[in-house]
């Protein structure tokens, strides 16, 4: 999640119709002609779709303040990778000058832009998953992992640099949040990092980041990919079937057991390694209570639109989940190793 101060500025540039000069300004490097530009979404980045004579694209851009240039093209490298050893995943477009990102100056400040084919097809909605879905859906993550095996791309970040935004970001009063990242980084230090159980993950391999064609999955949005655990990316893909909680983990649900069962279908994952879903769980809980505390900034700003203040409110709430989560299920209840 980007600052909201930040999305602040940019939303009060877009028209009722969803158009914007500065979205226009960003998309240039890759228009020449006529083309329709609309944003669609914010969130960890600013996304818009643009429809060329030449196709359908979307655009995806983020302050400097928030991302770098050089990370956003590592990750097209792992993507570009990935296509190499037979996965489908949205292909980066160069510009008219021939590059893949562009770092655009703004009124706003530089923007580094990339901007990427539309896939066809359709999200899949997680309520509406039956045990044959959820076997379908574990079998991508297989195949992501297999195919990312081996694969290191240099400029993409590790768990310890997750960890070390946390440091940066999370105010040393947070005492219950403090104390899980003290236990969760002493157990992850204490795992082996072998290549068939650690290796480059999407770590976002929810449902809507899988674009269906028929039986085809493709593969959006790889910009949280990084150095892992695998286990790791299947905590964070069904963190929605636990509540997001380490706590409610249920190893016999159905719908686990089907995901798993696709995923085995592809690759090979030890029993032992399924078993630190908790811990991988917990782990992106303290990643997302860093990013949701630097997202809220230095609180209500004047001016605030409805809208805004409803999405921070949201997010405050969530930040107190957490902090209840943390108090009520401390990782070494979870996760006996910790302790």
């Amino acid at each position: 999640m980007m600052k909201l101060a930040l999305m602040k500025r940019f939303f009060e540039t877009l028209s009722p119709e969803w158009r914007s000069p500065l979205l226009d300004e960003i998309a240039a490097p890759w228009v020449s002609g006529s083309a329709d530009v609309r944003f669609w979404r914010a969130s960890a980045n600013f996304v818009a779709f643009v429809d060329r004579p030449a196709g359908k694209f979307v655009l995806r851009f983020n302050h400097e303040s928030e991302r770098t240039a050089a990370g956003t093209m590592a990750e097209l490298e792992v993507v570009n990778a990935l296509n190499a050893r037979g996965m489908r995943a949205a292909r980066p477009v160069a510009s008219i000058a021939g590059r893949l990102v562009e770092s655009v100056p703004t009124a706003q400040g530089v923007f580094h832009a990339v901007m990427f084919e539309r896939l066809p097809g359709q999200v899949l909605g997680f309520d509406t998953l039956d045990p044959a879905g959820f076997e379908r859906w574990g079998r991508v993550v297989g195949q992501v992992h297999h195919a990312s095996q081996g694969l290191w791309v240099a400029g993409r970040p590790g768990w310890d640099d997750w960890l070390a935004g946390f440091r940066r970001d999370v105010a040393p009063q947070e005492t219950l949040a403090w104390r899980e990242l003290e236990a969760v980084e002493s157990a992850l230090r204490a795992l082996p990092a072998a290549e068939d159980s650690y290796g480059l993950i999407h770590y976002d391999l929810e449902l809507d980041n899988l674009i269906w064609e028929g039986d085809a999955p493709g593969l959006c949005d790889f910009d949280d990919c990084g150095s892992h655990w695998y286990a790791a990316d299947i905590a964070f893909a069904l963190r929605d079937l636990f509540s997001d909680s380490a706590a409610r983990v249920n190893f016999k649900d159905e719908r686990l057991l089907a995901f798993l069962s696709g995923y085995r279908a592809v690759r090979e994952i030890a029993p032992a390694q399924l078993q630190l879903i908790p811990l991988f769980l917990r782990f992106h809980n303290l990643i997302s209570f860093a990013r949701i505390t630097r997202s809220l900034g230095e609180g209500p700003q004047a001016g605030e639109p409805g809208w805004l203040g409803d999405l921070r409110l949201r997010l405050v709430s969530i930040l107190e989940r957490l902090r209840q989560d943390f108090a009520a299920h401390p990782l070494h209840s979870l996760h006996p190793a910790a302790g």
